[in-house]
């Protein structure tokens, strides 16, 4: 974590119960009409005409997702890793990102760090994330950079990349 500023923890979580968190996220997804009609629900094949979306409310009322995310596994690497009783937002930013769009990029403490600087966050892929598909970018030693201005800081973040080498890989839907 101090060398890389980021941990990656493939296998750590329980492949069942992701793709059971999967799965109900999916239900609501087709409840809401954002899934291509007449495709298997697996396939998770966004409609056509639709574009990627910032979606909190699958967040809420979903006891599976807040077992996941907020208890468990998840919470217990947190408490070892800091030594202590840990604490998260209640707020869950929930996206469901269609093909060809994505996310810009950001740094999280932009948006969640208004109480502390004293924050993790984590990316939990909720089905499997091929990079020809998705995924998450971290841009390496980006920890030890000048912190970004409000805002999403993307010129910064270009001319932080120039610097730092940025990754990505294929993703399983367990951290």
């Amino acid at each position: 974590m101090q060398e890389d500023g980021y941990l990656y923890l493939l296998g750590y979580l329980d492949r069942g119960e992701v793709l059971g968190v999967r799965r109900g996220l999916l239900e609501r997804l087709q409840a809401a009409n954002c899934l291509e009609p007449g495709e298997p629900l697996e396939a998770a094949i966004a409609r056509r005409e639709t574009g990627s979306y910032f979606m909190p409310e699958l967040a809420q009322d979903n006891p599976a997702l807040m077992r996941l995310l907020y208890e468990g596994r998840m919470m217990a690497f947190y408490e070892s890793l800091l030594g202590g009783a840990v604490r998260h937002f209640d707020f869950t930013w929930m996206r469901a990102v269609t093909p060809g769009s994505g996310t810009a990029p950001h740094c999280d403490i932009v948006y969640m760090g208004r109480g502390t600087q004293d924050l993790f966050t984590a990316w939990t892929p909720l089905g499997d994330i091929p990079r020809t598909v998705g995924g998450l970018m971290i841009l390496e030693n980006s920890h030890n950079n000048e912190p970004m201005s409000a805002g999403s800081g993307s010129t910064r973040w270009v001319t932080a990349r120039r610097q730092n080498a940025a990754r990505s890989a294929d993703y399983e839907s367990v951290i």
